[in-house]
């Protein structure tokens, strides 16, 4: 209840429809009602649910919110004057589809089908037609500058017949977008948030993330001023029937979010920028595996139950939720994080919560991982003929893909979720590379360095481990087809950035031990890695730079290895990675550093079940110094760079 409604309801009088006190705290916007949300309540009215759902959907005709209507008749007027020729946009809307609609899922594709011809047949000079509704217009031409981008060969033919630009066309929808980027915001509705969700991913994934953050900071606040992130109160009697119209409505404002929040975690975790979702106040659902009604998402639009691109977005959003989480608990990138962090006065309190965390967090990880469906799994089986064939029906730019094209679209969804598994393994487990086991002496044979199942309880190495298997692991995507194929696709930025962070992930492993069968491997990695930088290079302004800094990284790592070959100091029966380090205190200078001898005394690593919170508990037994091998290849990458 609104304190506005509450006033007039002292008095046992309702309150004035024609009022507007959309300036008040507490005041109704202009053309809305009141968002009424009672998670408590057995059942709500279909019709309140559906009309704080259908306020802003994909096309759908309604008066601005926010926004007085002379405003919103001039921001329409303003866009209009960009629309190009209908049978250019069905071309780049195709392209949009087939390039980049699989990667965000920000709306429904059948919707936005049928919604944007609308545009043309509508006579807006007889009756008002769009202008009710610039958001929409706004959102369709972010679609078609992105399209415009991302066009095959083919399609830039059929645009250059047709006497269109696609880099004229392109920029100045841009330069338009941004300049009314206020305007639209102020709209207060669903395609102000997809607006500026677009808007911000394609600054973000071509090189601009300065103006990426505040563009996507703008829809955060808009969406939640919409209460995006809340549940509505839908119907829940069997008796009372959820209409096909209100489910998919609410779907798109589950959409509609979950972009919103992958994108902020997205920046939070590349570029460092602090977090303004707090988890605790959201209660929406992710979006269905499966969705239960009929609702059409599948590539060529038909209905089906079992809807695969629902299942990737729900995949996305929960891998999201952990990277999130691992942002806030290990690098403390919230004020209240930090603030707590900072008065922590017992550095061992500290590091067992670090460790027993990085635990927590990549148990959730392995569990995500575990129920990832097999379509959504990467294929290294080899080459696909029907991949192969879908890159040509792709090409193409039409409105009903073939089956094949499916099957490279599934591919493409199960590489972006391995990309971002990978990264998220090493994220979890880099902040524990700093520390490392250290005693006085070292007996493979002692109980209390080995569990009842002779398996070591080193967390530190434990995680050093994985943090190499999981960037050798993105070293090996280079070499399957569908990366050679998803260089035109809308995330070759994004995995250019993960594969920039394995990439430095190798060089700094190469340099803690020189001259080690582990270093060699992580050398192999680290040139697949600059392989796959290089060949993105044509694409993305991100892998342009990486593929430099790896470059001069790796020359540094040859050049320590090199100076580590010639130094003829220590004695040649002693194994490199167990030199005392000099600046150590005495007690620690024989530190646990595994060689391959020990490793065989020891057996295999343990899987991450096995560094449990009793591991953690029992292996604070022995003394934890900081790894300075580490710290001096960090110094040594840093000054390269």
């Amino acid at each position: 209840m609104s304190l506005v409604d509450g006033a007039f309801q002292l008095h046992s009088s309702a309150t004035p429809k024609t009022l507007f006190t959309d300036a008040l705290p507490g005041g109704h916007r202009k053309g809305t009602p009141p968002l009424r949300i009672d998670q408590h309540a057995e059942h709500a009215p279909e019709n309140v649910a559906h009309d704080q759902a259908r306020r802003a959907i994909p096309g759908r005709r309604h008066l601005s919110t926010n926004a007085s209507s002379h405003m919103a008749r001039s921001l329409a007027t303003d866009l209009i004057s960009l629309l190009p020729a209908k049978d250019v946009a069905e071309l780049l809307v195709n392209t949009y589809f087939d390039r980049v609609h699989w990667f965000i899922l920000i709306f429904h594709q059948d919707s936005f089908r049928q919604s944007w011809p609308e545009i043309y047949d509508s006579a807006p000079e007889k009756d008002g037609g769009y202008y009710q509704n610039p958001g929409f217009i706004s959102t369709f031409l972010m679609v078609m500058a992105i399209g415009s981008q991302y066009s095959s060969p083919h399609t830039q033919h059929l645009l250059s017949q047709l006497g269109v630009s696609q880099e004229d066309l392109q920029e100045k929808i841009l330069l338009l977008i941004k300049a009314k980027l206020l305007d639209i915001a102020s709209l207060g509705s669903l395609e102000a948030v997809q607006t500026c969700v677009l808007l911000g991913t394609y600054y973000l994934y071509h090189g601009r993330p300065e103006l990426a953050w505040p563009v996507c900071g703008c829809g955060l606040r808009v969406a939640q001023a919409m209460s995006l992130y809340r549940k509505l109160p839908l119907a829940r009697h069997d008796t009372v029937p959820i209409s096909l119209e209100l489910r998919r409505d609410y779907d798109a404002r589950k959409r509609c979010w979950w972009a919103v929040y992958e994108i902020e975690t997205f920046c939070s975790m590349s570029y460092g920028y602090p977090l303004s979702i707090q988890d605790s106040d959201c209660d929406i659902d992710l979006l269905e595996v499966a969705s239960s009604f009929a609702i059409s998402d599948t590539v060529d639009g038909s209905l089906t139950t079992k809807v695969t691109l629902r299942s990737y977005k729900h995949f996305m959003s929960k891998l999201s939720m952990i990277i999130k989480a691992t942002l806030v608990q290990l690098y403390g990138i919230s004020q209240d994080t930090m603030s707590n962090l900072s008065q922590t006065p017992d550095s061992s309190a500290s590091l067992r919560r670090l460790i027993r965390n990085a635990t927590a967090l990549d148990s959730r990880l392995q569990s995500w991982r575990k129920d990832l469906p097999n379509l959504l799994r990467l294929n290294s089986s080899g080459s696909s003929p029907a991949i192969a064939t879908a890159t040509i029906d792709i090409g193409e730019g039409t409105s009903t893909p073939s089956a094949q094209s499916e099957d490279y679209i599934y591919q493409l969804q199960a590489l972006t979720l391995e990309f971002t598994y990978q990264n998220a393994r090493i994220l979890i487990h880099r902040p524990l590379l700093s520390y490392k086991m250290a005693r006085k002496g070292f007996d493979s044979s002692e109980s209390h360095f080995l569990r009842n199942n002779n398996k070591p309880i080193d967390p530190f190495s434990n995680s050093l481990r994985i943090c190499q298997e999981a960037a050798l692991a993105t070293a090996e995507i280079g070499s399957l087809p569908i990366f050679l194929l998803s260089t035109s696709t809308y995330a070759s930025t994004f995995f250019g950035i993960h594969t920039f962070t394995a990439g430095i992930t190798l060089c700094i492993l190469s340099s803690v031990e020189p001259l080690t069968l582990d270093s060699q491997k992580s050398k192999i990695g680290l040139r697949k890695l600059m392989a796959m930088q290089t060949r993105l290079k044509s694409v993305s302004k991100v892998s342009v730079q990486g593929a430099e800094i790896l470059q001069r990284l790796a020359r540094l790592v040859v050049e320590k290895e090199l100076n580590e070959l010639l130094d003829a100091s220590p004695s040649l029966d002693t194994p490199v990675n167990n030199r005392a380090v000099d600046d150590e205190p005495q007690e620690h200078q024989r530190a646990i550093m595994v060689t391959e001898a020990q490793t065989a005394a020891m057996g295999p690593y343990p899987t991450v079940d096995h560094v449990t919170e009793d591991t953690m508990n029992d292996g604070f037994g022995m003394d934890v110094v900081e790894n300075s091998a580490m710290s001096q290849a960090l110094v040594d990458l840093d000054q390269g760079m």
